[in-house]
């Protein structure tokens, strides 16, 4: 297996950690409307400030402090703000987990103390894969549980949480939580792998596209998330291996040089991005008009024939 392979693998447990905590915890079952539910990989760009002051040991251990302490801070507001007034709250996070990053390290970093080996590369792959098992077992194990029924049926009818006998707050506070720690700890695999960091990480269209992907592929359901994180994964990679082919390069300059850009400044990688998105969109587009539920979903109040 080789590094570019591995950055692929790394790639798709990311993805798939962020959208299995909206799919299925947070928004799937709680009905907290995380979309900024990736900011939390902005971990990864504290692990990086605070190991290029002291050390790595030292910026794993203040990476997850800063993480345990950004999760409970923002399931309270969960917990104080249901359904569609947590976007604000949630939307705010990225904004400024962004912005900070950006008044932090500019572009970005690199050179940052991590997996500079490709065994060390493969080990940390390892261990993103053990986060994203373990929360999948997890979710297995609450959808086999007698705690499940209630959380489904509380998720379209709020109520039912109140009078079922189990306490609302809690039961709100802790979904949030567990699905904010897997992604908080995947932020910082992700700049030990890379041995850098990068806003990008966490932009604000790469969080709102993992939030609104849940809608295309559906909630409560594993193998939605495999496979919305699979394509998110995939159809940029591939986009740009098309565009960057010597058939497509023709056609590639002619489309720049009619919108006035020209092939210097705009690279394959450059229009991957955009053009992914919006083939999304118009997946998207398609699968709530004529499959509310998602592919792999089951109705609720919010997705309703």
């Amino acid at each position: 297996m080789t590094e570019l392979q591995l950055s692929f693998l790394m790639d798709l447990v990311i993805n798939y950690v962020v959208i299995t905590g909206i799919a299925n915890l947070a928004f799937g079952r709680g009905n907290i409307w995380v979309v900024g539910h990736g900011s939390l990989l902005a971990c990864g760009g504290i692990y990086a400030w605070a190991a290029f002051e002291y050390s790595a040991p030292v910026g794993i251990v203040v990476a997850i402090l800063a993480m345990l302490f950004w999760s409970m801070l923002l399931s309270l507001g969960a917990v104080s703000l249901r359904g569609d007034r947590f976007i604000v709250v949630s939307l705010a996070s990225a904004y400024a987990a962004y912005s900070m990053s950006i008044a932090v390290f500019g572009d970005g970093v690199r050179d940052v103390p991590g997996a500079l080996t490709y065994s060390g590369k493969l080990e940390v792959v390892l261990a993103a894969f053990c986060v994203a098992v373990i929360l999948t077992v997890y979710l297995v194990g609450l959808s086999r549980s007698k705690l499940d029924p209630i959380l489904m049926i509380a998720r379209d009818e709020p109520i039912v949480l109140d009078t079922s006998g189990l306490p609302s707050k809690p039961t709100i506070f802790w979904l949030h939580l567990i699905s904010c720690i897997p992604v908080g700890l995947i932020g910082i695999l992700a700049v030990v792998f890379e041995t850098g960091y990068s806003a990008n990480l966490h932009s604000i269209t790469y969080c709102l596209l993992l939030f609104v992907v849940v809608f295309g592929f559906g909630t409560n359901t594993v193998i939605g998330c495999v496979a919305a994180a699979f394509c998110v994964t995939t159809l940029e990679r591939a986009i740009e291996i098309a565009l960057a082919s010597q058939w497509a390069d023709p056609l590639f300059s002619e489309v720049l040089r009619y919108f006035g850009m020209s092939r210097g400044t705009e690279t394959a990688s450059n229009i991957a991005v955009p053009l992914t998105q919006g083939i999304l969109a118009v997946f998207l587009i398609f699968a709530v008009r004529y499959r509310p539920e998602g592919l792999f979903g089951k109705e609720s109040r919010w997705i309703r024939k």
